[in-house]
């Protein structure tokens, strides 16, 4: 299950990164390294939230799938607060 969990969170890291590449990060020089800590950051938390989940949902799916559901949010806040931002012209 939590094997699991490290690979999906991989791919998910190397997909995003090469998504958002070409668009994001070619207007703010910063993106890439702050997309990075966002990503180390969640990691951890990510299967902190699985653990205390399956404690409580003893289905691995079903504990699982509401893990991916929370992180996302979770990561789609982190990075549009701290990624996405705009970039001030002077």
């Amino acid at each position: 299950m939590f094997v699991a969990q490290a690979v999906g969170v991989c791919i998910g890291l190397i997909v995003n990164y090469f998504t958002y590449y070409n668009v994001v990060f070619s207007q703010n020089e910063h993106a890439p390294l702050k997309f990075l800590i966002s990503y180390i950051g969640l990691y951890p938390l990510q299967f902190m939230t699985l653990y205390i989940l399956h404690i409580f949902i003893k289905s691995p799916y079903m504990s699982g799938l509401l893990t991916r559901i929370l992180i996302s949010l979770i990561n789609y806040a982190v990075l549009k607060c701290n990624v996405f931002t705009k970039i001030k012209k002077t």
